[in-house]
């Protein structure tokens, strides 16, 4: 569990956060922002149970969590960013990657490795492109 606050993790039965103090009974989740438990089954339809964990973790930490390292995203870079829908962070990485002689395509596999969770999460819940 990940405080509601900070988004630092947290034991699940605590009352409070141990970093912010923050109550983790009471929400903080502003009314701007989509509610997640009321639309999952909609939002997350045909995910797999990963990327479910990841955006309820994301969400629940008010986007101070963005996602832990995603291995395929590394691996398969553009190729991955396509087969999810994400063609802007696609072409980004793919206009740096030519441009830069090949650096690029280095440099956004980790990118995509440590912030795919989080690019993804933003265009399935707020379906919005991200370019990093």
């Amino acid at each position: 569990m990940y405080c509601k606050n900070c988004g630092k993790e947290i034991v699940d039965s605590s009352t409070f956060c141990p970093s912010c103090g923050v109550n983790q009974q009471v929400s903080n989740i502003t009314s701007n922002q989509p509610n997640l438990s009321s639309n999952i089954e909609d939002k997350f339809l045909g995910l797999s149970d990963y990327y479910i964990e990841e955006f309820k973790k994301i969400h629940e930490s008010n986007e101070q969590y963005k996602g832990k390292f995603n291995w395929t995203a590394f691996f398969f870079g553009s190729f991955w960013s396509l087969i999810k829908g994400l063609w802007l962070s696609a072409i980004v990485s793919l206009g740096i990657g030519i441009f830069t002689g090949g650096l690029g395509f280095i440099i956004y596999w980790f990118i995509f490795g440590f912030r795919g969770n989080y690019i993804y999460y933003n265009y399935v819940v707020k379906n919005k492109q991200i370019p990093l």
